[in-house]
């Protein structure tokens, strides 16, 4: 994705440091392997931390047929 109305942090695209902030707020507010959800981090992730969580919602969205794929392979 390389247009300007994205939210990534870096260069307008998805950058090791986008995916870096994805996986630690997945943590944070998922659990390990995405297995839970910590509706309270969240909220406090939207409150503190608004553009990091636009950040994680891109590449979610970004790459979300992935992240699918993904969690399939952890559940089999």
């Amino acid at each position: 994705n390389n247009t300007t109305d994205n939210n990534y942090l870096v260069a307008g695209r998805l950058t090791l440091a986008d995916l870096a902030i994805y996986n630690a707020l997945d943590d944070c507010m998922k659990g390990p392997r995405s297995q839970s959800e910590f509706t309270n981090v969240q909220a406090l992730i939207q409150k503190e931390y608004p553009s990091l969580l636009r950040s994680y919602k891109q590449v979610e969205k970004d790459l979300a047929e992935y992240l699918k794929d993904r969690q399939r392979k952890f559940r089999n």
